[in-house]
């Protein structure tokens, strides 16, 4: 692949979420795809600094890693497309980390830790996912949906201990969750 600039790797993402947003999902993971050969290849210098190419870079993958795993979920998916989502989402990570004391770097790492703790979540690997959802709980401890999984892991690893922590002490904020459902 040929480097492209900063300007023409964003307008193929644009496209992309624009293709998966009409349904062409195909068409989505495929610029996805072509995205990430050519951050690869792409110079950092074209962008504004070393930060802002490897959350980019961390972002494309994530965001690919979804599409990929999105539609192995639903029935759509290929198998080899699992190792491929798991191949970019620790990709991502690897861009992302070291960018904690970032708000771009938070929500980077916070994406590929939930997604990562799902996907492990869901190959039934439960230490796995219990240490991405730790990590991500420790980038955002706000986040009740992360900390229901992790409890929902940890139900599943026989640690039964942990999982009535977690909901105990968070039950006020689950209460809230139930009278806004009811």
């Amino acid at each position: 692949d040929e480097p492209a600039s900063k300007t023409h790797i964003c307008a193929i993402v644009n496209a992309a979420v624009l293709e998966y947003k009409l349904g062409r999902e195909e068409t989505a993971i495929d610029s996805l795809r072509d995205a990430a050969k050519k951050m690869r290849v792409s110079d950092p210098k074209d962008w504004f600094d070393k930060q802002d190419y490897h959350l980019n870079k961390a972002n494309i993958l994530s965001d690919l890693a979804g599409m990929l795993y999105g539609r192995l979920i639903g029935g759509r998916g290929r198998e080899e497309e699992i190792k491929e989502a798991l191949s970019c989402w620790e990709d991502a990570l690897k861009n992302a980390s070291g960018y904690e004391n970032s708000p771009e770097g938070k929500r980077a790492l916070l994406k590929c830790y939930y997604y990562l703790g799902v996907f492990r979540m869901s190959q039934s690997d439960y230490p796995q996912a219990k240490g991405y959802f730790k990590q991500a709980l420790n980038i955002d401890n706000s986040r009740l949906d992360i900390k229901l999984r992790l409890a929902i892991v940890c139900v599943d690893n026989a640690d039964i201990g942990e999982a009535k922590k977690i909901l105990k002490d968070n039950e006020k904020q689950f209460d809230r969750l139930l009278e806004d459902i009811e």
